[in-house]
């Protein structure tokens, strides 16, 4: 953001964690932890929970009200940017995180958790099958016996042109008036892989200083028969279940639901990484 009055054309949203962790607070951060929480509950093992992984944790704000709420709780992203502002939230909050500067599709860390989650459609991100079946792979060594994976997917999938919508919102508090258009109708759609070049265009004003960020992500929309086979041909997870959202007593329902939610939970056998290592 610059410091004249032109508005400043910029590229890359992740790198730019402040303005991503804006344009998206929006989101409901407490009742999704609260989710996760009654997920675990109802789907996990009678263990006591205790430590949480965030994927594609960007500003890390789920993983930073876990520890909030005293849980050990770590975060994973690919942009060092984004790892250095949660890291700085967290001295701020005044909080524990542990946040790891990390490819999610094959990454290796020296924890194990009980919980793993990655929201916001963020699983998008892993455009492939054999991606997927590498993401799932490390996810699962990093769970300890019966951990639960959760991916919060959107829904209904992109499956051609007509399927291509544009959400915009607001975002205004004090000394900041942001909108922020997501996506839009004529975006570029691989109807064979699945993937979208989904436009992204920020502008407004953050103290005074324009805003004018134009960008592109390139997002794949796993269709449920897609995801599903991947995950049973992978051998790491079976599905404990499929919900609407992160409330675990609203199962899918494709003529009401605005998103999918699967609750993954690692097979029997399988040895966390730290485990192995003991062996």
């Amino acid at each position: 953001m610059g410091s004249d009055d032109s508005p400043k054309k910029m590229t890359r949203l992740y790198e730019i964690p402040l303005l991503y962790d804006l344009a998206f607070r929006r989101m409901a951060i407490t009742n999704n932890v609260d989710g996760l929480l009654a997920c675990h509950e109802r789907f996990g093992s009678e263990h006591e929970l205790k430590n949480v992984l965030e994927l594609a944790a960007g500003p890390s704000r789920h993983a930073l009200e876990f520890a909030s709420r005293g849980y050990l709780a770590t975060a994973i992203d690919n942009s060092p940017s984004m790892c250095f502002y949660a890291t700085k939230l967290a001295g701020d909050l005044s909080v524990p995180l542990n946040v790891n500067n990390e490819d999610m599709l094959d990454f290796n860390i020296s924890e194990n958790f009980d919980l793993a989650f990655i929201l916001l459609n963020s699983i998008g991100h892993v455009h492939t099958a054999t991606d997927l079946t590498r993401h799932l792979a490390a996810v699962s060594r990093h769970l300890s016996r019966d951990g639960l994976y959760v991916v919060e997917a959107h829904y209904p999938h992109w499956s051609g042109r007509e399927s291509i919508k544009q959400s915009s919102w607001p975002v205004e508090l004090e000394g900041i008036q942001l909108h922020v258009d997501f996506g839009a109708t004529d975006d570029e759609f691989d109807v064979d892989t699945r993937v979208r070049s989904l436009k992204l265009h920020i502008y407004g004003s953050v103290m005074g200083n324009s805003v004018d960020l134009a960008d592109h992500l390139m997002i794949r929309s796993w269709s449920a028969d897609c995801f599903e086979e991947t995950v049973a041909e992978s051998g790491f997870f079976e599905i404990a279940a499929k919900l609407s959202s992160l409330d675990p007593d609203q199962p899918f329902n494709p003529a009401e639901a605005g998103r999918l939610v699967y609750v993954l939970k690692k097979k029997d056998g399988l040895l966390s990484q730290n485990a192995s290592k003991q062996q």
